[in-house]
């Protein structure tokens, strides 16, 4: 059985606990594929597919392991090597097959993940350069966002200063569509109790925001639980 050395650090590193949830996960399982020899055998469907994410979703991702340090350019996991020792190794066939793959554009994740529409860092042309727009949002458009979309759709509308901060932060760990999916469910089922006593809980969007709600489970709601019980 092939295992490979996982530190605590993991626990406790800022860049790490930057991501979500999912975005950990995927980290880890990207972790357990390299530790088998598997992952530089796959292309990026089958990296998709380990993930259990569609393409869209892996490019994103590895945009964002890129951006925060955890793999290069070619989409390799960094100081893999580094921290993992060769007795922990039973074989040496992963070794020696990256060796014999170096400087082999075409066995690389750098040429089998470009067919996939995956943006390596200082690229010329011009399709390169808007897909990395498109994949990291500037300042002004991610303010543009907050308020056209994000701030409109707060049911209580206070704290626009502290909830706009709280919002570029936010983007920065998860995405877009995510935070805002959440946010409109969630402001949609408070709406509904506007002018009841329950609207004095409408959490403030900087809060919401600060605490990472959009990645809350949906709980039921109250009457349909004691419904449930007592019905």
């Amino acid at each position: 059985m092939q295992w490979f050395r996982f530190y605590t650090e993991f626990a406790t590193d800022p860049k790490v606990q930057t991501l979500t949830e999912a975005m950990q996960r995927r980290l880890v399982m990207l972790f357990c594929l390299q530790g088998s020899g598997d992952y530089e055998h796959l292309d990026q469907d089958e990296v998709a597919f380990a993930l259990r994410i569609d393409i869209e979703t892996l490019h994103e991702t590895f945009h964002l392991f890129q951006k925060k340090g955890f793999l290069d350019e070619n989409c390799l996991i960094k100081n893999w090597d580094k921290r993992q020792y060769k007795s922990d190794k039973s074989t040496e066939r992963v070794k020696k097959h990256r060796d014999k793959s170096k400087g082999k554009q075409d066995e690389t994740p750098m040429k089998r993940f470009s067919n996939g529409d995956v943006t390596p860092p200082d690229t010329d042309t011009d399709t390169d350069i808007d897909r990395d727009k498109s994949l990291s949002p500037s300042k002004n458009e991610i303010q543009s966002d907050f308020e056209n979309e994000f701030w409109p759709d707060a049911s209580r509308k206070v704290g626009k200063d502290a909830a706009r901060k709280a919002y570029v932060k936010a983007r920065g760990r998860a995405a877009k569509h995510d935070i805002h999916a959440a946010w409109r469910a969630m402001n949609t089922r408070w709406l509904a109790k506007k002018g009841t006593d329950d609207w004095r809980f409408v959490p403030h969007p900087s809060t919401w925001l600060n605490e990472g709600r959009w990645q809350d489970e949906e709980e039921p709601e109250r009457e349909k639980v004691f419904s449930g019980m007592f019905g």
